[in-house]
């Protein structure tokens, strides 16, 4: 049911192709198990119409699937700016990146860059981009989060209007269990709305949780659609902070400084006091 479409529909035309011609003519050639294929025959019908029907409403779920994301993303705008009276052209993180080698740096969005970048990285571009909606955003550089990355205040007060998490996870979809912690964080810190943004997928499990909540998911492509509806001060000012200094390292959980190449894995350069690794394979799936 999880699986795309197609699938159900290549298996309803192999259970046919199978039971209609391949097990009579396996089985036509001998007289006792003859009478077994015509037995089969119905069968297969059955288990083609519940693959038929599973295709059927998997496409009608991914074709309204479609139609929520684009009308989450031509809410969403609105639904940040209604924390705010005015953009904030002012994206600068609480401490700015120092002292980093300079790299070549892309000249415009796309979702590979947004995957490739350093997970501490990501976090800054949302951040930024809940300050150009002219809230006010309270991170964390390193340590753990305890399920949420940061809490959006209104301009005026203290007052949190919602919490975000996010994950740099490229290689594997988001599961339904980190959602279920950033809904326990609201709800014990009695806030209304959370956001989860990721920089690939989540499951159909997370997606499911999150719609009958007041959690809003954004996948990689959709956060990066969202941010290339913003003017172009807005995107190159996000741009900026992404590719600040050396983005593509990636940056220690316990201890907030970037990570040393050794080989196989990126190590915190502060061992052995420090042992946090991340596998090279997975740099983009950390916490």
């Amino acid at each position: 049911m999880d699986a795309h479409w197609g699938v159900a529909a290549t298996l309803a035309v192999a259970v046919v192709i199978a039971f209609e011609i391949v097990l009579p003519a396996l089985l036509g050639r001998s007289p006792i198990l003859k009478p077994v294929a015509s037995v089969l025959a119905p069968l297969g019908w059955g288990f083609a119409g519940l693959f038929g029907l599973i295709a059927l409403i998997n496409l009608a779920r991914q074709y309204f699937n479609n139609r929520a994301d684009t009308s989450l993303m031509s809410g969403a705008d609105m639904d940040f700016r209604r924390f705010g009276e005015k953009p904030n052209l002012d994206l600068s993180a609480s401490s700015p990146v120092a002292n980093e080698p300079a790299l070549s740096k892309p000249a415009e969005w796309s979702l590979e860059l947004l995957q490739a970048i350093d997970w501490k990285r990501f976090e800054e571009v949302v951040a930024a981009y809940f300050r150009s909606k002219n809230l006010r955003c309270e991170t964390q550089s390193h340590g753990p989060d305890g399920g949420v990355d940061m809490r959006l205040h209104s301009p005026e007060n203290d007052t949190t209007l919602a919490l975000v998490q996010c994950k740099a996870w490229k290689n594997m979809p988001v599961g339904v269990k980190p959602v279920r912690e950033l809904l326990g964080v609201m709800t014990h810190e009695k806030v209304a709305r959370g956001y989860f943004m990721v920089t690939g997928e989540f499951s159909q499990d997370a997606k499911a949780f999150a719609a009958s909540q007041n959690i809003t998911l954004f996948s990689g492509k959709q956060f990066l659609d969202l941010m290339l509806r913003q003017p172009m001060d807005i995107q190159a000012k996000l741009l900026a902070v992404a590719t600040e200094g050396d983005y593509l390292t990636p940056t220690c959980a316990s201890c907030g400084v970037k990570m040393k190449d050794r080989g196989k894995f990126w190590g915190c350069v502060n061992f052995p006091r420090c042992r946090t690794r991340i596998q090279i394979a997975w740099s983009q799936h950390v916490e």
